[in-house]
């Protein structure tokens, strides 16, 4: 059995896919805007979108879901990060 994604590195995952996605296709648009090749584009976009992945699920993921596990969270961080947390409306 592979390794499970607890709450948090899901969440990570899922904001991280999000803006890897968009940033990633804005940055191949606007590469093509200058007349740049598909193949190019496409390259320039899929570091983009790579690289955005990489730091914000792996590494903001890893560092919020370790704070996570030692109780080390406040109460601005994401609900799903901070369930000992109780946050209350004014």
């Amino acid at each position: 059995m592979g390794p499970v994604i607890g709450p948090v590195l899901g969440a990570a995952f899922y904001r991280a896919a999000l803006l890897s996605l968009l940033t990633g296709a804005v940055t191949a648009l606007t590469a093509r805007q200058q007349d740049q090749s598909w193949e190019d584009c496409l390259v320039a976009g899929a570091i983009v979108l790579i690289s955005t992945l990489i730091a914000r699920a792996g590494l903001e993921g890893g560092y919020d879901a370790n704070r996570a596990t030692n109780n080390n969270t406040n109460k601005g961080d994401v609900p799903v990060a901070a369930p000992n947390v109780t946050v209350t409306e004014p």
